[in-house]
């Protein structure tokens, strides 16, 4: 797993984290989380986030954010990205009106087998010397630049449905994460996403089986999270106010602790005001 390369957690620092998100199943939320939990920690803290779009057949991060990349790291050799100062990086950016900063791993799906783990790798290493944080929106198979991203990552969010399918699926997913990646337990962060009005597997039922308590849990957002997608609408900004935007912020909320820890305790002292 990562290593914090910041030089500690001191007060007014900010160390430099990874999180990457991973999830079994098409149609699960991953890309929504992503990118919207980019945005949020982006707003927050400005010009201090990357997300890198590593769903390399079919992303839609740029679609997600309405941007359109100039290229991508399939079309430059790993080492050449390694590399890459400031200047040379910035071509590879494309920015949101928010700050964040994306990363296409590849802009048309016959680029998808140039990527290389270490293409994953050289990204992220030169990513992380422009900002303290770096969001990747994994592919839902364990090809080499997906792992690559898994073993480089300080957590990883994975994203489960309420779905027996899912229940066996995300289990296979931590044998293999835990047991052959060399992932720690504690490294997991488990995000519930609700797509459906109703819970074909009940909560309990899910935690129970898996054994695995949820950290947090996305509600059903109706229509709002596809509308804003398709519109190319971040929805923490399009719909801020709305239980799923604010489920997304809690997570971010919680990751700042981890990268801004002086920015999160003047968030908690003014809302501890009495």
């Amino acid at each position: 797993m990562a290593q914090n390369t910041a030089g500690g957690n001191a007060a007014g620092e900010a160390s430099r984290k990874v999180y990457a998100v991973f999830g079994p199943r098409g149609g699960s939320g991953k890309t929504m989380l992503a990118v919207n939990l980019a945005v949020s920690l982006a707003k927050a803290h400005p010009n201090q986030v990357a997300l890198l779009d590593l769903s390399l057949t079919f992303g839609h991060c740029a679609m997600a954010l309405d941007v359109t990349p100039k290229t991508s790291i399939a079309a430059t050799s790993a080492d050449s990205l390694s590399r890459m100062d400031a200047s040379g990086i910035s071509y590879y950016l494309s920015e949101h009106p928010s700050s964040l900063k994306l990363m296409m791993g590849a802009r048309v799906p016959e680029e998808a087998d140039a990527v290389t783990a270490d293409h994953v790798l050289a990204a992220v290493n030169v990513l992380q010397q422009a900002v303290p944080v770096v969001v990747v929106d994994t592919a839902s198979v364990f090809s080499d630049a997906t792992i690559s991203a898994l073993e480089r990552a300080d957590r990883i969010l994975m994203v489960c449905t309420p779905e027996f399918s899912t229940l066996r699926d995300v289990r296979e997913c931590r044998r293999i994460l835990t047991e052959v990646i060399h992932v720690a337990p504690e490294h997991l962060y488990w995000v519930m996403n609700n797509p459906y009005p109703y819970k074909p597997l009940p909560m309990d039922q899910f935690v129970q089986t898996l054994e695995q308590s949820i950290d947090e849990e996305i509600p059903f957002g109706n229509d709002g999270p596809s509308k804003a997608t398709n519109r190319g609408e971040p929805l923490v900004l399009a719909q801020s106010g709305s239980p799923t935007a604010k489920a997304i912020d809690r997570i971010a909320r919680a990751f700042e602790a981890e990268v801004f820890p002086s920015a999160s305790q003047e968030r908690r002292g003014l809302f501890n005001r009495r």
